[in-house]
């Protein structure tokens, strides 16, 4: 008996590799069009470094999908002076159907999609007028030859970039009108459309993940010369890395400073060139109410107590700036500091006894520790260095977080509430020395992360390391810039942080590859760089078979047709393939099933399923 099951459990081994083998021979079928010998013709490669193998000849052929089981490709044929028409090609065999039988010069047909299923095909129909074009969302049954138009809208908008969701019965496609360019997502009878919000026109190629409830596009940002535009106060959700406003509007710049304990409320400034003020708001960004209501007078820092009953803020004079602590509501304020110095950047320990801050008592901006009566003040950090920074306590209370340096550059160090084992986590170069006050780190709720702003020339943005100094990684946050003081909520799950949005005339665009989680509305950004090669065009984007790669076609100056391969998880774009363009990857329509632990299981299933009788 156990030697019948060791041998059927070889044989089902291998069965099932068998089995990989051929999926992954799938897997890597490419078909694309290249004129590199003087006719548009469809190419295959097998795999990204296989040989390209000309599979047509004279056909002037554009727009190839290769079905799910890699056999046969679906392509338009439109020779000079004839009417275009739709073939289907058997890869093996070299036979030729003709599935459209069309004689009208002003009908084309572009933007061929083969379904998962492997019964239906998606295309635009083109019909060009003397007044406008205008263009149909058509879907083909393979079978019988059968088209059924789902979707004509009125020029002049029109219908570009379809493809197939995951489950043959959903389509993605853009519709461009004259100001605006939108995704949809419709039903394959044509029902049941629905938008796909987004925050910037134009969007370019929306294409459906294997992943299912994933899509990419492109779109146009600009980046490299912040406007005047005033910081605005955002919340990351660190689980999704998605990115929320929170304020809005006006002349100000809003700087979050401190989250209440239980999660619920947020401390934050408005700071103008003639003052500041202290605001409370909910988590939510509503329920805004002034607490000091003196907009000719600084109020650079606050901070709630353990508790959350009491507030402890800063107070800028002409000569010199004192610390005070406050009821929540604003009420009966307390002054700790009376040195005709300047005293600042308060930061309340978490066992509610001490309170670290910035003085220059001695000469330069040095941390110190005082009773929350303002009694029993001592110095914790060396004076060796130029200036420290704004300390921050860990939630443990183990650590105090500061930068310090001179103008060459910051280092981030941590050191106990004594001054003793100070450590230093990683050095920062940023731009703006004035801005040291805000670029002040963040912890963890565990008191074993900081999150921190850098600004060096090759890299912007909000940056996550651990107190060993391990190597930092930069968080995603789209197209903001300027990023100013971050703010790690109690939960450990969300982070605030100060930015604003760029604005930038058209002639400085960069275009940006998006992936969007279909059920969180989460979003993924990186700038591509093809902005350096100013593309003339986008004319397709298409996924890998496991939904981390994706080949997208560009038309470049001189007209020159590339493709490039864009890896989503290093978020890198490396030139494939030149001369060739509107590249189609195979992506079989397989079964998949998750395990609880999030791990993928693969069930290959049968490579082409037979017809049902």
């Amino acid at each position: 008996m156990k030697r019948k099951l060791f041998a059927f459990s070889c044989i089902a081994l291998l069965i099932s590799i068998d089995i990989f083998v051929q999926a992954r021979k799938l897997e890597d079928k490419i078909v694309f069009v290249s004129a590199r010998r003087g006719v548009p013709e469809v190419f295959l490669a097998e795999g990204l470094d296989g040989r390209p193998v000309q599979l047509t000849q004279n056909l002037f052929a554009g727009s190839p999908s290769i079905s799910p089981d890699g056999t046969e490709v679906v392509f338009v044929s439109a020779p000079p002076e004839h009417a275009a028409n739709i073939l289907k090609l058997n890869i093996a065999k070299r036979q030729i159907e003709q599935l459209t039988h069309n004689a009208k010069q002003d009908i084309r047909y572009k933007n061929l999609d083969w379904s998962p299923d492997g019964r239906k095909i998606l295309f635009i129909m083109v019909t060009d007028k003397p007044e406008d074009s205008s263009t149909d969302l058509c879907v083909m049954d393979i079978k019988q030859r059968h088209i059924r138009h789902i979707l004509q809208p009125d020029p002049p908008t029109r219908i570009s970039d379809p493809s197939w969701a995951p489950d043959s019965n959903h389509i993605l496609y853009n519709q461009d009108a004259r100001d605006s360019s939108e995704i949809f997502i419709i039903d394959d009878n044509g029902n049941n459309v629905i938008n796909i919000p987004q925050n910037r026109d134009p969007v370019f190629l929306p294409a459906w993940s294997p992943k299912r409830n994933q899509i990419g596009y492109i779109d146009s940002i600009t980046t490299k010369h912040p406007s005047s535009h005033p910081l605005q106060i955002y919340m990351m959700d660190l689980t999704k890395e998605n990115v929320t406003a929170l304020t809005s509007g006006g002349d100000e710049d809003r700087i979050p400073l401190a989250w209440h304990p239980d999660g619920q409320k947020i401390l934050f400034i408005t700071l103008s060139l003639m003052g500041s003020d202290i605001f409370i708001m909910d988590s939510s960004g509503e329920n805004i109410t002034n607490l000091t209501q003196t907009p000719e007078i600084f109020e650079m820092y606050a901070g709630w107590s353990p508790d959350g009953e009491q507030i402890v803020f800063d107070r800028l004079g002409e000569d010199e700036s004192a610390i005070f602590i406050v009821e929540a509501n604003g009420q009966n304020p307390q002054r700790l500091t009376f040195e005709p110095v300047l005293n600042y950047a308060p930061s309340w320990s978490p066992d509610g006894n001490k309170i670290a801050f910035l003085s220059n008592r001695n000469g330069t901006d040095k941390i110190y520790t005082m009773d929350t009566n303002g009694q029993n003040v001592q110095q914790i950090a060396p004076n060796q260095r130029e200036f420290d920074g704004p300390p921050v306590w860990s939630p443990d209370g183990r650590w105090l977080a500061f930068v310090s340096g001179d103008d060459q550059g910051l280092i981030f160090y941590v050191t106990d509430p004594q001054g003793n084992n100070e450590n230093l986590v990683v050095r920062s170069i940023p731009i703006h020395l004035s801005t040291t006050v805000w670029n002040r780190p963040t912890w963890s709720p565990d008191s074993q992360h900081l999150i921190y702003v850098v600004e060096e020339q090759n890299s912007e943005g909000l940056m996550k390391i651990g107190i060993d100094g391990d190597m930092p990684t930069q968080l995603k946050t789209g197209e903001l810039v300027n990023w100013l003081s971050p703010v790690w909520s109690p939960g450990g799950t969300n982070l605030l942080f100060s930015a604003k949005e760029s604005r930038e005339p058209l002639f400085l665009l960069e275009y940006r590859m998006l992936l969007m989680n279909l059920d969180t509305s989460q979003k993924q950004a990186f700038v591509l760089p093809v902005s350096a090669q100013k593309p003339l065009g986008f004319l397709r984007l298409v996924w890998g078979p496991d939904g981390s790669q994706l080949i997208l076609s560009v038309m470049e100056k001189d007209h020159q047709n590339s493709l490039y391969l864009i890896d989503t998880v290093n978020e890198t774009m490396t030139l494939w393939m030149e001369d060739a363009r509107q590249a189609d990857w195979v992506r079989p329509g397989f079964v998949y099933a998750v395990e609880a632990a999030g791990k993928r299981i693969t069930t290959w299933g049968e490579l082409k399923k037979p017809e049902k009788p």
